[in-house]
């Protein structure tokens, strides 16, 4: 199979608490309470980060299968390593990863959230990294559970391969509708 280094969708999953509160004052510093280097070689640390096996029941109409593979997420050179393969698997037409840290019970209400990415370009491509609110694993319905894009590439030539976005959705009580807000950055 000839290996693609961009992703049609690639998610990586830190799932926190979506909370607003307007009593809330933010502080001057912050105390690190998690981190992941990336230090070892393979797949990501278990203990830390959860695989998404499956087609993500078709949601958003992705192409791709997320697989617990090193072809589609490893760590080289403390590096973590998300890449898409055009392959035939499981009916889909491409393999992907997708991992989160819900299942190991590590999510924030709280907090400030970063890293440091190099995003694929093209066509048919999504990179993300994002938030989603705990609820949402315990079943309550997006976007009622609140999700916040850190960021989005939404691949596709010209124009939107050097545009990244960062949004936050939540579902709007008084107008019965998803609502969203957010920036763009080029």
């Amino acid at each position: 199979m000839k290996k693609i280094y961009s992703s049609v969708f690639l998610f990586v999953t830190i799932s926190i608490l979506f909370s607003l509160y307007n009593g809330v004052k933010g502080q001057s510093c912050y105390e690190l309470v998690w981190s992941d280097e990336f230090n070892t070689p393979g797949f990501p640390d278990s203990t830390k980060w959860n695989f998404e096996i499956g087609n993500n029941n078709g949601s958003n109409n992705e192409l791709e299968y997320y697989t617990k593979r090193l072809k589609n997420c490893r760590i080289e050179d403390t590096v973590l390593i998300i890449e898409a393969h055009k392959e035939s698997y499981s009916g889909q037409q491409y393999t992907s990863a997708r991992i989160n840290t819900y299942s190991n019970k590590l999510y924030w209400q709280y907090g400030k959230i970063e890293a440091r990415m190099k995003l694929p370009y093209g066509k048919g491509i999504w990179p993300a990294f994002w938030m989603l609110g705990k609820s949402f694993f315990e079943g309550t319905s997006w976007p009622a559970c609140g999700e916040i894009d850190i960021m989005e590439l939404v691949g596709g030539g010209e124009g939107y391969d050097d545009v990244i976005h960062g949004t936050p959705h939540w579902y709007d009580e008084t107008q019965k509708i998803h609502a969203q807000s957010g920036k763009s950055r080029q």
